[in-house]
């Protein structure tokens, strides 16, 4: 249930996807190469889980796969779900919204996500963002962090401590979530 899993490249300019996986089952919307975030606002409904980013090589290329550009990327999870960030966004310099309800985890074991300082990440409604780290503990890095409501979480990590910074923006923002639960 992968969508994109053959295209070597996307480029979004105002779009939506939807996975729409029934009962039982999650979608991947994995995307091993190169997903682009253009113009507009571009919104991924993970309605019943799914993973943005590959779990390993797609010919031999970019594990994990990448997003860039400079747009604004909403990721919506569901209530109750898990959704995964693989991809790395180390050259995003864009806002990633993520928003709807459940948990968004960002790996770095098993991915390539570390956040960028480019990135300017919002976190709204029921939203957990889970960094999956390793027994050492990881740092993820972020241009600015917002978010509008107190149900927000950024998280504290996994197997060991999430570190973060965050400011590489230097932008003036609030946050009204929790940070580190």
């Amino acid at each position: 249930n992968a969508f994109g899993a053959n295209l070597n490249s996307i480029t979004l300019s105002g779009a939506t996807i939807t996975n729409n996986e029934g009962s039982g089952g999650s979608a991947a919307i994995s995307l091993p190469y190169l997903i682009t975030v253009g113009s507009g606002t571009n919104t991924l409904n993970l309605v019943k889980g799914g993973t943005i980013g590959s779990t390993g090589t797609l010919g031999g290329t970019t594990p994990f796969g990448s997003v860039t550009g400079s747009g604004t990327l909403t990721v919506n999870g569901s209530s109750g779900q898990t959704n995964n960030i693989r991809a790395t966004f180390s050259s995003f310099t864009g806002t990633l919204n993520l928003n709807g309800g459940g948990t968004i985890r960002g790996f770095i074991n098993g991915g390539a996500f570390v956040g960028g300082t480019g990135v300017a990440l919002d976190i709204d409604g029921a939203t957990t963002f889970a960094p999956q780290t390793n027994s050492g503990g990881n740092s993820f890095t972020f241009g600015s962090l917002s978010g509008s409501t107190s149900t927000a979480v950024l998280g504290g990590g996994s197997a060991g401590t999430a570190s973060y910074s965050i400011g590489a923006l230097n932008t003036s923002t609030t946050f009204a979530g929790a940070i580190g639960v």
